[in-house]
């Protein structure tokens, strides 16, 4: 065996503990933590992306909050189920947390797909899961505009899911379409809730971690 094989075979045999060190504290931490996997599928299926990259030798997880109040979730979750912390970058307008980890984004995947046009719901065990997610893509995809909560997505099935799963926290509301002007851009489609008694449901039931929107959630909710 030349010296390049036997260092490849190093390197590989390296590599497959490290996945299984990976790997058992993922099977020992995903029961007790899976709200924390629905916060971070909630973040990336809002403000960001999984990726495999370079036939299949890299793998990355980015996301993209606008505000510093989002960080702190994001990373707790990727500590308690990765035993992983994301690199942080403050940009001009947002903030790039940023995770390499085949490990980490194959079970990620495992979810389902998370591009903009396609992502899902995932299956929820309880209430908890339901919470984590709703809250963690409107942090990502909602706006507080005068009395009323908006968001807005290409994901038409997506939007219609939402609708249906704020039902069973007493939250109406409803779906409008956007038809853009250019024919090579997808339609939007937002999600509109603004009856006061929703707004309200909304804020006790789910709420934000994105202090500037709950803040801003909380004075409209005490002026109405």
């Amino acid at each position: 065996m030349n010296r390049s094989e036997h260092n490849r075979k190093v390197a590989l045999s390296r590599w497959k503990k490290v996945r299984d060190r990976e790997e058992k504290f993922i099977r020992k931490n995903s029961a007790s933590n899976r709200y924390l996997k629905m916060r971070m599928l909630g973040y990336l299926a809002g403000d960001g992306y999984v990726s495999v990259r370079n036939e299949g030798k890299n793998y990355t997880i980015r996301f993209f909050p606008d505000h510093e109040s989002l960080i702190k979730p994001f990373v707790e979750a990727s500590q308690k189920l990765y035993g992983k912390s994301p690199g942080v970058k403050q940009l001009k307008n947002h903030y790039l947390l940023s995770l390499y980890s085949k490990t980490v984004v194959l079970d990620i995947l495992e979810e389902g797909d998370l591009r903009s046009l396609v992502w899902r719901l995932p299956s929820f065990n309880n209430k908890k899961e339901k919470v984590e997610w709703l809250r963690a893509f409107f942090d990502s995809e909602a706006s507080v505009v005068g009395t009323r909560i908006s968001l807005g997505s290409v994901n038409e099935s997506g939007v219609k899911q939402i609708q249906e799963l704020l039902k069973e926290f007493n939250v109406e509301a409803k779906i409008y379409k956007y038809i853009q002007k250019n024919d090579n851009w997808n339609d939007v489609f937002f999600l509109i809730i603004t009856k006061k008694a929703s707004v309200k449901s909304y804020f006790n039931e789910i709420g934000f971690n994105h202090s500037l929107k709950a803040e801003k959630l909380k004075r409209v909710l005490s002026t109405k």
